[in-house]
């Protein structure tokens, strides 16, 4: 299931969506019966940065931890990064657009606030800058804003 919603690209549809909210889920069900942590039950878990594209510049391009939490949070970054590609997948011509792109912005928004309050309580180490509290702040206020003008394009139109 894992390679299925993580190794490989995933359309801008609901459907992709389902697939890693699917994963997710099975991950917390997993979870609540097997603790997957490092000393528990360990499972290596390699993430990449998303914004990581060989350069220098930036912090680590990735990182391994044996943490279910870890997992899960990097899983839930995919859901926001998602949800926000099918935001933007919208033509913005229809009512019906303008709330699908809406709503996604705004879920988008909410993934990344979650992830902002609670990433450094979950990873122990310098998280990839991806997952930085900053960067997550600034994507959740940017979907923020996208949802905003889907909403002002929608009231504009009448």
């Amino acid at each position: 299931m894992r390679s299925k919603a993580c190794n490989q690209p995933l359309d801008k549809h609901q459907s992709a969506l389902d697939v890693l909210t699917r994963y997710y889920d099975q991950l917390v069900a997993i979870e609540n019966k097997i603790p997957i942590t490092a000393t528990q039950n360990p499972i290596s878990f390699k993430w990449k940065d998303a914004f990581d594209k060989g350069s220098l510049f930036f912090g680590r391009a990735s990182l391994t931890l044996n943490d279910g939490a870890f997992e899960r949070t990097a899983v839930l970054f995919n859901c926001g990064a998602l949800m926000s590609a099918i935001a933007s997948s919208q033509s913005m011509c229809t009512d019906e657009e303008l709330k699908t792109a809406a709503k996604f912005f705004q879920q988008s928004a909410g993934v990344f606030a979650h992830l902002k309050d609670s990433i450094l309580g979950i990873v122990q180490q310098e998280p990839t800058p991806d997952l930085m509290p900053d960067t997550l702040s600034v994507l959740s206020i940017i979907m923020l804003a996208q949802a905003q003008e889907a909403i002002y394009i929608k009231a504009e139109k009448g």
